[in-house]
């Protein structure tokens, strides 16, 4: 994997600037294509998305992201 840093934001948008409300996670990502995680991962997200049991083989990988640093703002 060329770049090893990612993150995921999930926020609360206002026009209203003293309205925002969010997190950001920092995390390392990485591929799992083998084993009981990966396999975990599959089942599951074949048991949430009906479209996923037909898309997804067996051998399809999928991205672990591992927090290594967490931002909020207007969290109470």
């Amino acid at each position: 994997m060329k770049n090893e840093t990612a993150s995921v934001e999930i926020d609360s948008y206002s026009d209203d600037w003293s309205q925002l409300k969010g997190v950001l996670i920092y995390v390392k990502p990485s591929f799992v294509d083998t084993g009981l995680e990966q396999k975990r991962a599959l089942s599951l997200l074949r048991g949430k998305y009906k479209q996923y049991r037909a898309m997804l083989g067996d051998s399809t990988p999928v991205v672990k992201m591992e927090p290594e640093h967490v931002v909020s703002w207007g969290l109470d």
